[in-house]
């Protein structure tokens, strides 16, 4: 079961402790987003709506029993609380499988994916919005760079 979220409500009168005290939720932050999906929704509207649902189903398919934090669009983020991944009875080898499994599936009904994957330690149970679940924290921010390719790049010898 997922850590409790804390809901950053600006009225709260014990909102800064309570920030304070907050634990870091190590887990696994994923994100998978529909390569060329712009060029894609010029197609035929059928085309494209088919071709999303089937990446989300799959996504659903190869990630049960987890469920994506949100869809911005034609992507997926996941955040796999490591608590959750070994109560689940899943491990990180069949998480990769199934990632793998997607990004390299070539069938016509399924669009071509990008797909970013993190462990991550500095990670924090927050939303700002009621009833929402999300989680904040530099390795979320890490995982979005390295899925936009905007992170350095460097080698070490």
């Amino acid at each position: 079961m997922p850590s409790e979220c804390l809901l950053i409500d600006p009225n709260d009168r014990g909102l800064r402790g309570k920030v304070e005290s907050l634990p870091k939720t190590p887990g696994i932050c994923i994100f998978i987003d529909i390569r060329r999906s712009t060029g894609l929704k010029c197609a035929d509207l059928k085309e494209w709506v088919a071709k999303i649902h089937n990446c989300f189903a799959n996504a659903q398919t190869f990630l049960s029993p987890f469920t994506p934090i949100k869809s911005m669009g034609d992507a997926l983020m996941y955040y796999i609380e490591d608590t959750d991944l070994s109560e689940s009875k899943n491990n990180v080898l069949q998480i990769y499988d199934g990632l793998w499994q997607m990004a390299t599936d070539t069938s016509p009904e399924y669009p071509e994916v990008r797909i970013s994957a993190v462990s991550c330690e500095e990670v924090f149970p927050i939303s700002f919005f009621p009833g929402q679940r999300d989680y904040y924290g530099i390795d979320i921010d890490l995982a979005s760079k390295l899925q936009s390719n905007r992170v350095l790049k460097y080698s070490a010898y």
